[in-house]
């Protein structure tokens, strides 16, 4: 093997190493139960200041979505409140489960990205264990498809029929 081809694959490595880094704040939800419209688009980032009626998050690169309904989240005496981004701390690390939707503006095409679901990995400082975070849902589709983004290997999956039954005030673990 020549010393050229052994360089241009190290250099392909670090290119190819590199782009994967680059974009790794956003992911491919797990598999779940979702509503029809959702196809798997997440992003983790951490909460900066913007607009009040939207959640910006910042990574490597800016995200901007607003929730298509207020998160359910219980409160202190038991019940489900409502939570909007306004009501997430600065600095909080969260990952939001969304999709795109194109619209025309002023008729210009644009997207907007529209946030059904989020889960806290940091809140007020502190890192939440992972079993003990919990995502809420934030729309009032019904989340009643499951649908399988991180298939491995073959074979087929089977989703008993009680699965998928849970409205979107009932959040999740």
């Amino acid at each position: 093997m020549s010393y050229c081809f052994k360089k241009r694959s190290a250099y392909l490595v670090i290119i190819v190493s590199f782009t994967v880094t680059s974009f790794s704040q956003q992911g491919i939800a797990p598999n779940g139960c979702y509503p029809s419209s959702y196809q798997g688009s997440i992003f983790t980032g951490e909460v900066v200041d913007g607009p009040l009626d939207v959640l910006t998050l910042k990574d490597k690169e800016i995200f901007t979505g607003r929730f298509d309904a207020p998160c359910q989240v219980p409160t202190k005496d038991g019940k489900l409140g409502a939570m909007l981004p306004s009501d997430i701390p600065l600095g909080s690390k969260v990952t939001v489960f969304y999709y795109g939707n194109a619209s025309k503006a002023d008729g210009k095409a644009a997207k907007e990205n529209i946030i059904i679901r989020i889960n806290f990995i940091v809140s007020d400082g502190k890192v939440i264990p992972e079993g003990k975070r919990r995502v809420f849902i934030c729309t009032n589709q019904v989340s009643n498809i499951f649908k399988a983004f991180n298939v491995t290997g073959r074979g087929s999956l089977a989703v008993e029929p009680q699965g998928c039954h849970f409205t979107p005030h009932e959040g999740l673990n």
